[in-house]
């Protein structure tokens, strides 16, 4: 069975990425580009694109559905077991997405007990939210209350289905 190379760069994930006039993102032939389903029926409105190496073997991943043009996910088997990558946008002017994302993986819980224990869970995206436990100090302007209000509707959320944040505060952005 094919494994993942750890040290490679094998998906890239975007959010807001630039569209072209046939309403698609421009890739190189070393990529799989993964977009939300619904980019085929509304693409003005996807946000949230996936991009999987050629180089990994088909059989090893595969798209999950979360009907949002906001949210893209890829289940991927690797070394560690199966790794379900979520890649969110969501928009600075509510919690659509973050809402839709904690409803489903709520439902999948349920009805998918088998994969308790078994499946890591990565959320990774722009979720347009600011807070000290992430945020970088000298952006310190943004804590007001109304944002920090927002942000605990996302910590809610992520506490809700038991995740934690993996990355140290004060990381750079690339």
């Amino acid at each position: 069975m094919h494994q993942l190379d750890p040290n490679a760069y094998d998906i890239v994930a975007l959010q807001e990425p630039y569209l072209d006039h046939n309403h698609n993102m421009c890739a190189n032939p070393y990529w799989y580009t993964v977009y939300p389903k619904e980019h085929y029926m509304t693409p003005e409105k996807m946000r949230s694109i996936i991009f999987i190496n050629k180089q990994i073997a088909t059989d090893l991943w595969f798209q999950v559905y979360f009907s949002s043009s906001d949210i893209t996910a890829v289940q991927v088997q690797t070394v560690a077991g199966r790794v379900l990558i979520i890649n969110i946008y969501n928009n600075i002017t509510h919690a659509g997405s973050i809402d839709h994302l904690f409803q489903t993986m709520w439902a999948r819980a349920r009805v998918r007990r088998d994969l308790v224990g078994t499946e890591h869970v990565i959320w990774l995206g722009d979720f347009n939210r600011h807070h000290l436990m992430w945020d970088e100090g000298c952006n310190a302007h943004l804590f007001t209350r109304a944002n920090l209000n927002k942000a605990h509707h996302l910590i809610d959320a992520i506490m809700g289905l038991e995740l934690y944040m993996t990355l140290p505060k004060d990381l750079p952005l690339i």
